[in-house]
């Protein structure tokens, strides 16, 4: 339907640790994949699968913890 690219989950990720404090938990609502990767100072520390309704949907809610200010 539109021509346009999806955002990079990593950069997501990255934009949301530079505006969180230490100590905070970071959401990434993506879809049914499960995301493993993150950048230095974020600790995955779980998933949780969601269904979206009306359509169904398989979502996967990936938590962060922040634990570490780096900068790079």
């Amino acid at each position: 339907m539109y021509c346009t690219t999806l955002p990079a989950s990593i950069k997501l990720l990255q934009a949301g640790t530079r505006v969180c404090k230490v100590g905070s938990l970071l959401f990434l609502l993506l879809g049914p994949q499960n995301y493993q990767s993150h950048p230095k100072g974020v600790k995955r520390i779980g998933w949780k699968t969601i269904t979206v309704v009306p359509n169904n949907e398989l979502r996967a809610l990936n938590i962060f913890y922040k634990y570490a200010d780096v900068t790079e």
